[in-house]
């Protein structure tokens, strides 16, 4: 089929047989606004990429993590946790009780103490009585000092072998200080023996069972004390609780980590530094951080020099790093004090410079 339009409708469209037709305007304008918003639509994360890219290339800004400091509880002796007062998110005032334990009494403690006893009572008695010839005294003393002897030898090598296994890591600090305090008392009992075999005179001897009779008792107050069946562990300078390892009934060992405490009011900020920004941070630069999850900002300050370059944690950034990307891991003090809810070990922010 063949189409042709006479001369006039070429020129102009709105004259028929010489007669001027005037039609309505164009209708068009919801179909050029719906083509507009497609294009916007579509190219949306495009302008987008793009406003991120010319953003990061005016501001510095670097992934990081609040960082908060620990301290761990722990408990010089061995026993059995009676009552747990704190638990995981909990703030801890200063010196408080965290745990009440029940103290695992060494078998053998009651025995010092009633040997420590009878020494005591036999040297009152000694104080009381005459003074025997040396030569009658040498001999009734005689296999004291011999006994003595071979006691200090014994546990100068129970004290040695002690010190070799902490050097080993099979011994705790309690098991060595035992150690020492039978050592000591050994010595003690030597000194007293070998005293007692060289000829005095009878005030010289009370001089010598007097400042006996104190050591021994010294030495029985120390030891009732710690043989007591509860002791209490406190929470030192205090802090938010962020772990406990044990539980109500639980056991544990001499130096065995009871619970972590960090401390809220020292926070500080781990953040990772392109290597290409590092010239632009120094000792003394204050940063704005942005905290993820509240979306508060704060302002920190470098606070030391950097001393490793580490690989960037994956999961703190809503930046894409490959897997071989290192940055510059920088400390920064924060200056503004966080609110309760933003002391969380690890929370992810990102700082500005």
């Amino acid at each position: 089929m063949r189409v042709s339009f006479s001369s006039n409708k070429r020129t102009d469209a709105t004259i028929e047989n010489n007669v001027k037709l005037p039609y309505a305007a164009s209708k068009r304008a919801f179909p050029r606004i719906r083509w507009i918003l497609i294009l916007l639509i579509v190219g949306s994360p495009f302008i987008i990429l793009l406003g991120k890219i010319l953003l990061d290339w005016v501001f510095v800004t670097s992934p990081g993590t609040i960082w908060l400091e620990k301290k761990t509880i722990n408990s010089i002796e061995a026993g059995t946790v009676e009552k747990v007062f704190y638990h995981r998110g909990d703030m801890a005032s200063p010196e408080t009780v965290m745990f009440r334990v029940k103290r695992k009494i060494p078998e053998n403690r009651i025995e010092q103490i009633a040997l420590l006893e009878a020494e005591r009572d036999a040297a009152n008695r000694g104080i009381d009585t005459e003074p025997v010839s040396p030569s009658v005294h040498d001999r009734a003393h005689s296999d004291e000092v011999q006994i003595a002897y071979q006691s200090v030898a014994y546990y100068e090598q129970a004290r040695n072998n002690t010190k070799w296994l902490i050097e080993q890591g099979a011994a705790t600090r309690a098991e060595m200080d035992i150690a020492e305090n039978k050592l000591r008392e050994a010595k003690a009992s030597l000194a007293a023996a070998s005293a007692a075999v060289t000829p005095v005179t009878s005030n010289a001897a009370q001089a010598v069972n007097t400042a006996r009779i104190a050591q021994v008792e010294q030495s029985i107050r120390s030891l009732k004390k710690i043989t007591e069946d509860f002791f209490d562990i406190k929470s030192g300078q205090g802090g938010k609780v962020n772990s406990i390892f044990v539980t109500e009934g639980q056991s544990f060992s001499a130096g065995e980590p009871l619970a972590i405490l960090v401390n809220t009011q020292q926070a500080h900020i781990v953040t990772y530094v392109d290597p290409n920004d590092f010239k632009k941070i120094n000792i003394g630069t204050v940063a704005t951080v942005k905290i993820l999850g509240t979306g508060r900002k704060i302002k920190a300050v470098v606070e030391q020099s950097p001393v490793v370059a580490d690989n960037v944690p994956s999961g703190i950034s809503e930046k894409f790093y490959p897997v071989t990307m290192r940055g510059v891991q920088i400390f920064l003090k924060v200056i503004d004090p966080l609110q309760a809810e933003e002391t969380i070990e690890g929370l992810p922010v990102v700082v500005g410079w």
